[in-house]
């Protein structure tokens, strides 16, 4: 009997030990499963729309409507395929692509309208957000600011400060420091810099970790919701001997939101085909981000279905940036964006953008909430007004818009990033002025904002 009664005791165990064993498992597959999926929806997932991209897209349009027809369709195509971040070239060599006090106009668009202010509302309207990406120093093909220069840091200020009135999401360098082919000079255009004649690396990095520190403040002093973040080159010690100091960027706060360096290998690389370069890039990119700076990475659409001697894997497969979509989420990064936008529409690029969608696909056809719009009130009080609203259901928050004339234009004062919070103070408002309110809520989902209507607008007199 007691032989028995071990055995079926253990036969319980065993069975409880079993459906343990199930439920634990159950559990972990969801875990992972819904982490996965979580960090699909959350990622960035970038198109850069570089100034020669232009004429290709149509946005040189000679006419305000002609360039919004191109810009949708344009959008539209960048949509299906799962961007839900443009990154748009205002600045390429010391220029603007919208109307500027200082700057002259980029000759790749029309002076007849504002390229800047109908491509954040064509984007926005479709829940995406727009970063302004900038060249900081080069001046053209031979020539950058000097980056020792103190008048070239102010120079760089002011683009900034310019692009920072307008309803952006983000100001976005590119990767070019210290890569003049001829030389530098300052802002009255007088050659301070032979090229051959550069300093040392490690000034050269203090020169521009100056501007860096700057143009940090600058964005997060005129709107903290702003994003601040540089693509430097995929090699790490290219990167050093240019001037962007990656280390201190990724270690130290108040430089930089986010780096994006530009991956553009494939896990073929070499005359051999035999090395995976893309996964030794993030791998040690991601081992030099000892502060935990968030990483995005920049893809090579622009060599999908391309010969390349010393990378053939972009020939020899069309899976390459899918594979690495997933490499990067299983690294831990944010996201990527890919280079450019004109490649969206090239013949060779559609294999690789087909598999790319495939793996987007669960998370871009998901169904677009529609939120209310709030019931705003708005207080004056001493130098400033009080805003209150009722709660939005399904919102993640809501963003603050004031005109400071009667008749004036709104701009994004502020976002709320919960969507609990029914109240917001704006302070240090002029006495005895009057100004206009108007607030709507947003959604995360996707990786996109969703926006619901605008609340009616509220005028009021500071006391």
């Amino acid at each position: 009997m007691k032989t028995k009664g071990r055995v079926e005791m253990l036969k319980r165990i065993g069975s409880f030990v079993i459906l343990l064993l199930l439920f634990l498992g159950q559990t972990v597959f969801s875990f992972y499963g819904e982490g996965t999926a979580f960090a699909a929806e959350k990622e960035l997932r970038g198109i850069w729309v570089s100034v020669f991209d232009f004429p290709k897209l149509g946005l040189n349009a000679s006419s305000e409507s002609g360039f919004v027809k191109n810009a949708q369709k344009f959008l539209d195509k960048a949509e299906e395929n799962g961007v839900n971040t443009v990154f748009l070239h205002v600045r390429a060599f010391d220029d603007a692509i919208y109307p500027s006090k200082v700057f002259r106009r980029n000759q790749y668009v029309s002076s007849a309208y504002d390229p800047l202010k109908l491509m954040v509302r064509e984007a926005h309207k479709r829940g995406m957000e727009l970063h302004a990406w900038m060249n900081p120093y080069r001046l053209d093909y031979e020539y950058y600011l000097d980056p020792a220069k103190a008048s070239s840091t102010e120079r760089v200020k002011t683009a900034v400060s310019e692009v920072m009135a307008y309803d952006i999401d983000g100001i976005h360098f590119d990767d070019y420091f210290y890569n003049a082919k001829t030389g530098y000079k300052d802002v009255s255009g007088a050659i301070t810099v032979q090229g051959g004649q550069e300093p040392s690396a490690e000034r050269k990095k203090s020169y521009v970790n100056t501007m860096v520190r700057a143009v940090y403040r600058e964005v997060k002093s005129k709107k903290a919701s702003v994003d601040f973040g540089i693509s430097p080159q995929g090699t790490t010690e290219n990167c050093r001997l240019s001037g962007a100091d990656i280390d201190t960027w990724m270690s130290q706060k108040g430089y930089v939101d986010y780096l994006m360096p530009q991956i553009y290998w494939s896990n073929q690389y070499g005359s051999a085909g035999n090395r995976a370069m893309f996964s030794d890039r993030v791998r040690e990119w991601s081992s030099l981000n000892s502060g935990k700076v968030t990483l995005y990475a920049g893809l090579a659409l622009y060599r999908t279905g391309t010969a390349i001697s010393d990378d053939p894997g972009w020939k020899k497969k069309s899976t390459n940036l899918k594979e690495q979509v997933q490499i990067l989420r299983n690294s831990g990064w944010a996201g990527y964006t890919l280079f450019s936008a004109q490649d969206l529409a090239r013949d060779t690029a559609q294999a690789e953008l087909s598999g790319l969608r495939t793996l987007l696909g669960s998370v871009q056809n998901t169904a677009k909430p529609k939120l209310a719009a709030p019931k705003l009130s708005v207080s004056a009080g001493k130098k400033r007004a009080v805003l209150k609203w009722n709660k939005i259901a399904g919102a993640s928050g809501y963003q603050i818009y004031r005109a400071d004339k009667a008749k004036g234009s709104f701009k994004r004062i502020s976002t709320v990033k919960k969507g609990a919070t029914t109240k917001y103070i704006n302070a240090k408002l002029k006495k005895g002025k009057k100004y206009t309110f108007r607030i709507r809520a947003y959604r995360s989902q996707n990786g996109k904002k969703l926006y619901g209507g605008y609340s009616s607008r509220i005028t009021v007199k500071i006391k």
